[in-house]
């Protein structure tokens, strides 16, 4: 009598709450949390070697996975390595943003730096924010896909053209037209303002 590798019954339950997501059941990201947490926060905890940041970069990927739960293949791969990639990379970009500037700045360690920030950005920064998704509706579906998984989840361009099974030149041309059309998109927008 063979047994069933429990990590087979992790990734289904994985791959069957990111279809859920996916699918706009918004809730089913309880379950990738719940049976998820510990193994990404760990991951998160190894790059960043603060637990503190590790919980603010886990943060981020849930937030991640719930706007590109769509792009979960299970033919390309395991629910929890596609999970896993999203955690390394975001806890590699908060590291990359730490070295560049010394610090991160924190809004948080200033209360009038806090109240300045929730005064004037919070409400330009959710303007731009429907500005931008307004305009990734004027992409093709390649580019919009590239774009989302290049920036959301931090996949190189090469990444892209092995999961795309396209030329790396093709997926350089998707990203830069697609960054193109949404500065043509945002640059209109802002001219009626």
């Amino acid at each position: 009598m063979t047994q069933k590798d429990p990590q087979d019954d992790l990734n289904g339950v994985l791959a069957r709450a990111l279809g859920r997501i996916a699918a706009g059941e918004r809730d089913a990201l309880e379950s990738v949390y719940r049976n998820s947490r510990a193994r990404l926060f760990g991951i998160c905890y190894r790059v960043c070697n603060d637990p503190g940041a590790a919980e603010d970069v886990l943060q981020d990927v849930y937030v991640k996975v719930a706007l590109t739960a769509r792009y979960f293949d299970p033919g390309r791969g395991s629910a929890l390595a596609w999970l896993s990639t999203i955690a390394r990379n975001s806890a590699i970009d908060w590291q990359r943003a730490r070295t560049r500037s010394g610090k991160v700045f924190d809004p948080t360690d200033d209360a009038d730096a806090r109240a300045r920030l929730l005064k004037d950005d919070y409400w330009d920064q959710i303007e731009l924010r429907r500005e931008i998704l307004g305009c990734m509706e004027t992409l093709t579906d390649d580019q919009r896909k590239a774009i989302e998984e290049s920036f959301f989840l931090g996949l190189t361009y090469a990444e892209l053209a092995d999961r795309e099974n396209k030329p790396l030149g093709t997926v350089k041309s998707w990203i830069r037209r697609g960054l193109k059309r949404l500065r043509e998109c945002l640059d209109d927008r802002s001219t009626y303002d």
